[in-house]
């Protein structure tokens, strides 16, 4: 992260979700075998946003159709915390710099989990 800071001028990070440890991602078609547990990828996440440049996070490939137990939602949900965790850590200053504290809605994930709760 820092040589790749040194380089660019912003850091969008992305994540397919079928890279995660097939138990999290049950519904998903395209698991891969051994993958990380999205704490473990939470962690490595969190790391990255403590970086300035590190401004987007993009999450995709989400088997919603096949969600059961929403594991797949709880995964990344656990993902966006991580990144939160960072930009929490870096500062306001560095947030609100790279743009990032603007988009967060206060009341936002309390709402996903009252919905995550209410499915199970």
């Amino acid at each position: 992260m820092k040589r790749l800071s040194e380089l660019t001028d912003r850091i969008y990070i992305h994540i397919d979700m079928d890279v995660l440890d097939p138990a999290e991602v049950s519904g998903h078609p395209l698991t891969v075998p051994a993958g990380p547990k999205s704490q473990d990828l939470a962690a490595a996440l969190e790391t990255m946003f403590r970086y300035e440049k590190a401004c987007a996070l993009g999450i995709a490939s989400y088997p919603w159709e096949n969600d059961k137990g929403l594991l797949s939602l709880k995964a990344a949900y656990a993902l966006v915390e991580g990144s939160l965790r960072g930009v929490k850590t870096a500062g306001e200053k560095t947030a609100a710099k790279a743009g990032i504290l603007g988009s967060v809605h206060p009341g936002l994930w309390n709402r996903t989990r009252k919905i995550m709760e209410s499915r199970q």
